[in-house]
């Protein structure tokens, strides 16, 4: 795990981009926002998926959960 006072520079810049833009952070629009700016600022790579998600596990933000198709109905 990344040490805490790194993590609570990812987590600030989280926090000022999220406050800013229209979209929801769990949506695929947000997370790519979220991502772009960890990128930019801190040189995130793939690390920055794991960072995103301890943010909202920190801030106590739910992931959205989506199903696709109707899960009624048996697949033949």
């Amino acid at each position: 795990m990344l040490g805490g006072e790194v993590m609570n520079r990812y987590f600030d810049t989280l926090d000022f981009v999220a406050g800013r833009m229209p979209h929801d952070p769990s949506s695929t629009r947000g997370k790519k926002v979220l991502r772009q700016a960890l990128a930019r600022e801190h040189d995130a790579g793939p690390e920055a998926n794991y960072i995103i998600r301890v943010w909202k596990e920190e801030r106590g933000l739910k992931e959205r959960l989506i199903v696709s198709g109707d899960v009624t109905k048996p697949r033949p």
